[in-house]
């Protein structure tokens, strides 16, 4: 009987091996995938003239109208002075059309320009508060309609503004991806919302414009 608890033994052996076999090629296969998926996304730079486009799939997602969408603006950071063009060559994208503008800043004499514009030109009467918690929380109005834009780049993720019926989107403090097939990855509080990338072209950094403008003169 000893060859049959040998060969018993040998059977038990092999059959370990054949399971951590499969159990590795499966970990390299899981590897594979997410550096595969790695690969066929790189970093999206949402300062483009697309901005507009990509906004409107984010509220048809979540069934909210342009018309009924009610914009609330928390301002980049004093100094920053790059950041401040992006964002107003983003903002100046959604301004047609546009019929509630809230913008929380704490230096509003760089928007004066702007907030003259949208009076004389749209009608439009910008709402705005001074860059503090109670008076931000306080302006902020009811969640419904309303789209978060957080172009501070420093700090972290205003946990105070996802609330259920808001959108709150972060322009540069988490990344924005873009898949092998154009789709988008825009970052939505925590998560992310894929908008479909067929059609988005344009894509015009304001950084590459300036750039372009200075050698220029």
């Amino acid at each position: 009987m000893k060859w049959w608890k040998k060969l018993k033994s040998l059977l038990r052996r092999n059959k370990k091996e054949r399971n951590a076999d499969a159990k590795n090629n499966l970990q390299s296969e899981s590897r594979n995938s997410q550096q595969d998926d790695l690969m066929e996304k790189e970093i999206y730079f949402p300062c483009n003239a697309s901005f507009r486009k990509v906004i409107e799939a984010v509220l048809e997602q979540k069934g909210i109208s342009y018309r009924n969408m009610r914009l609330f603006v928390i301002d980049t950071e004093a100094g920053a002075y790059l950041r401040r063009e992006e964002e107003q060559y983003m903002l100046r994208q959604l301004y047609p059309g546009l019929n509630a503008y809230t913008l929380c800043t704490g230096q509003p004499e760089h928007h004066q320009r702007e907030i003259d514009y949208l009076y004389e030109e749209l009608g439009l009467i910008v709402e705005v508060l001074e860059k503090k918690e109670n008076a931000m929380q306080k302006g902020a109005g009811p969640e419904e309609g309303r789209l978060i834009l957080d172009f501070e780049e420093n700090g972290r993720i205003r946990e105070d503004f996802l609330l259920e019926k808001s959108i709150y989107i972060s322009i540069y403090k988490r990344n924005w991806y873009q898949r092998a097939n154009l789709d988008i990855e825009v970052p939505i509080g925590y998560n992310i919302m894929i908008v479909k990338g067929t059609g988005f072209t344009g894509r015009e950094a304001v950084s590459d414009r300036l750039e372009r403008e200075f050698y220029a003169e």
